[in-house]
C-alpha cells in the first residue's frame, strides 16, 4: 500500500494513507467517540472487514482487503467519491447514504490513530512476519500477527519497552538505561516478576512477586552462578534465606540446596556435582558433617570442628583410614585400622612423616634404604639431629627423626619398630653387655698369656697360662707333650709335679692346736705343724689323734701307729 486514497469531492470528507495505517488497531479504539446515529453501520463495516472477530482487532491482511476494495470503488484514481462510497456492500446490499458516512467517519478514524504513524516497516521474528511501525515521537511498535504488540519509547540513553497481549493488556515492561535493564512481568494486572539485568557484566537478578506484589523469591546470577533466595519469616523478621546454588564447573551445572531450621540457622546442604554428591549438616554448637559419595569411589565422611580442623575417614580396601588436617587444612596425621589393628601416623607442615624412633645399631644408610628416601634428604630434613659428617653421619639410638616423604600409617616400614624407652633400654644392655664382653676378652688374653716359669739347661722349658695350666716347649719353642717333656727333663717335670699337687692342695681339717690337714689333686693327705712345715701322718696323729682318724677314714687311707702304740701292742 503506497496510495493515498481522497475522500468526497476534491477530499473534503477527508484524506488516508493507507501505507502509513498501523494494523493491530482495536475495535474498541474504533467505536470510540463515534456519532450514535453511525454506530450501527460503522460497526457492520468493522466487521465485514474482520476476517477474525476472535481478535478483535484489525490486521495487516485485513487492512490490505479493505484497501484492494476501496481502490476497486474508486477506479484507481485515488479518489473515493460519496457515490463510489455508497456503493460500498454489506452482506450484498449497498450501505448508500448513511453508510457511506460511516464509511467516510471509519477511514477517518483510521487516519486519526495512525496520525504519528513516521513508516512502516516488517521483519521476520521467529518465523513470523512482524510490522514495525515508527512514529513521530520517538516510539516504536511492533504489530505481532496475534495482534499482540511491543512498544517501545526512547528518550535520551533510556528506553522503555512494554509488551501488550492480543487484548491489550501489559504482558511485560522492560526499563533500558545506561548499562542496566529493569524488566517487568505482569499478569491480569499485576507485577509477578522483575529482572534486573547487566548484561555486560553477566549480572542478573530476579524477583518474584506474589498477588499482593511482595516479593517472595530472589534469584540472584552472576558469570555461570546462580543464587536463589527465599524470603522467610525469622524471629518474626523477614529475611531473605540462600535456598539454592547452581553453577558451571567444568561444564557441569552443579547444583546445591540448603535447609533452615525456625531461627534462620542453616542446618543442611545437598550439593550435585559431576561425580556424585555431597551432604553437609550444621550443628549448633558448630561443628558440621561432610558425607561425598563420588562415583566409583570410596564414601568420604568429614567432621569439622568449631576451630575449623576436620577429620577425612573412609575406606580403602579391607581398611579404615582417618586422615586429620589443622584449622590451616594442612594434613597433620593419619590412623589406619586393618582387620582390628590401629595404626597411626604424623606429619609436619612439610609433609615429613614424624615420630620415627632410631632404633639400636641402625645406621643412616639402612633408615634410607627402609623408608625409601634418599640419604642426602633424610639428612637434611633432620640436620640438627646428625653426629658428625656424611659418609660417617649417624643418629643416636633412640633419636626421633623425620622421614621426607608422607607415609602411610600402616607402611610395613614404620612397623614392629621399638619405643624410645624400649630402644634406650636395649641401647644400655647392649652396652653393658659390650663392656662385659670386654672385660671377658680381656681377662680370657689375660688368662691365655702365657710365663715361662721354668727351663732346663737343654733349653727344653716349661710356661703356665692364667688358668694355671702347664704347657711344656722344646728349645724352638714348639709345644710338645708332658710325656716328652718327661724324658728330656725328669727331674724338672718331678719337681713340677710336686709343686702342683703343693698348690692344689686343700685344706680339709684344722685342730684347735693349729694343726691342719691338707688334700692334694691325687686325693693324697698331707699334714703340717701350725707354722705350715709339712710332717708325717704318724706325728700329726700325736698331736690330733681323732681329726688323723677321721680324714683317714673319709679318704680311705691307712692309719699308722705311732711308737707308743706299737709297744702296747708288744
Amino acid at each position: 500500500m503506497t496510495e493515498n486514497l481522497s475522500l468526497g469531492k476534491k477530499g473534503k470528507s477527508g484524506e488516508i494513507d493507507f501505507s502509513k495505517i498501523k494494523s493491530g488497531i482495536k475495535k474498541k479504539d474504533l467505536l470510540e467517540g463515534i456519532e450514535p446515529k453511525l454506530k450501527s453501520v460503522f460497526e457492520q463495516i468493522i466487521n465485514k472487514i474482520d476476517s477474525n472477530p476472535d481478535d478483535n482487532m484489525l490486521s495487516r491482511e485485513e487492512l490490505q482487503s479493505f484497501y484492494e476494495e476501496l481502490d476497486k470503488l474508486s477506479k484507481g484514481n485515488g479518489n473515493l467519491s460519496s457515490r463510489e462510497a455508497r456503493k460500498y456492500q454489506i452482506n450484498g446490499e449497498k450501505i448508500g447514504k448513511k453508510g457511506k458516512d460511516a464509511l467516510f467517519a471509519l477511514l477517518n478514524k483510521l487516519s486519526e490513530l495512525s496520525k504519528e504513524v513516521q513508516d512502516i516497516t516488517y521483519e521476520t521474528i521467529d518465523g513470523k512476519q512482524v510490522e514495525v511501525i515508527l512514529y513521530n515521537n520517538n516510539k516504536t511498535e511492533k504489530v505481532f500477527p496475534d495482534g499482540s504488540r511491543i512498544i517501545t519509547i526512547t528518550k535520551g540513553n533510556s528506553k522503555v519497552s512494554t509488551t501488550y497481549d492480543k487484548d491489550d493488556n501489559k504482558k511485560e515492561e522492560t526499563i533500558a538505561e545506561g548499562d542496566w535493564e529493569e524488566t517487568t512481568t505482569y499478569d491480569a494486572g499485576k507485577k509477578t516478576k522483575v529482572v534486573l539485568e547487566n548484561p555486560k557484566k553477566h549480572e542478573k537478578t530476579t524477583v518474584y512477586l506474589d498477588s499482593s506484589e511482595n516479593p517472595v523469591k530472589k534469584e540472584k546470577q552472576k558469570g555461570s552462578i546462580t543464587e536463589t533466595y527465599e524470603k522467610s519469616d525469622v524471629n518474626g523478621k523477614e529475611q531473605w534465606l540462600l535456598t539454592e546454588k547452581t553453577e558451571n564447573v567444568n561444564g557441569f551445572e552443579q547444583k546445591t540446596v540448603y535447609e533452615y531450621d525456625d531461627a534462620g540457622n542453616k542446618i543442611s546442604e545437598s550439593i550435585k556435582t559431576s561425580s556424585g554428591t555431597i551432604e553437609k549438616s550444621y550443628n549448633s554448637d558448630g561443628t558440621s558433617t561432610e558425607i561425598i559419595s563420588n562415583y566409583g569411589e570410596p564414601v568420604h565422611t568429614i567432621k569439622r570442628e568449631k576451630d575449623r580442623s576436620y577429620t577425612d575417614n573412609f575406606q580403602e580396601g579391607n581398611a579404615e583410614v582417618t586422615d586429620y588436617y589443622n584449622p590451616e587444612s594442612r594434613h597433620i596425621a593419619q590412623n589406619k585400622t586393618v582387620d582390628g589393628t590401629s595404626y597411626n601416623v604424623r606429619y609436619d607442615e612439610a609433609g615429613n612423616t614424624l615420630g620415627v624412633i632410631v632404633q639400636c645399631e641402625e645406621t643412616i644408610q639402612q633408615i634410607a634404604e627402609r623408608f625409601g628416601v634418599s640419604v642426602k634428604d633424610l639428612i637434611k630434613v633432620n640436620a640438627s639431629k646428625v653426629k658428625g659428617k656424611y659418609p660417617n653421619a649417624s643418629f643416636n639410638a633412640g633419636e626421633e627423626i623425620k622421614i621426607p616423604r608422607k607415609m602411610n600409617a600402616d607402611e610395613r616400614a614404620l612397623q614392629g619398630r621399638k619405643s624410645r624407652d624400649e630402644v634406650l633400654s636395649d641401647y644400655t644392655t647392649m652396652m653393658e653387655r659390650r663392656a662385659e664382653e670386654a672385660r671377658r676378652k680381656e681377662h680370657e688374653a689375660k688368662l691365655n698369656q702365657r710365663t715361662v716359669i721354668v727351663k732346663g739347661g737343654n733349653g727344653y722349658y716349661v710356661a703356665k697360662d692364667g688358668y694355671g695350666n702347664f704347657h711344656f716347649h722344646a728349645p724352638d719353642g714348639k709345644e710338645i707333650s708332658e710325656e716328652e717333656f718327661k724324658k728330656w727333663c725328669p727331674t724338672i717335670h718331678s719337681n713340677l709335679i710336686k709343686e702342683q699337687n703343693r698348690q692344689s692342695q686343700q685344706q680339709v681339717a684344722k685342730g684347735n692346736n693349729n694343726y691342719y690337714v691338707t688334700v692334694d689333686g691325687n686325693g693324697d693327705l698331707h699334714f703340717f705343724d701350725p707354722k705350715g712345715k709339712e710332717i708325717s701322718g704318724v706325728q700329726f696323729k700325736e698331736h690330733c689323734p681323732t681329726i688323723y682318724k677321721e680324714v683317714c677314714k673319709k679318704y680311705g687311707k691307712e692309719i699308722e701307729k705311732t711308737a707308743s702304740e706299737k709297744q702296747v701292742l708288744k
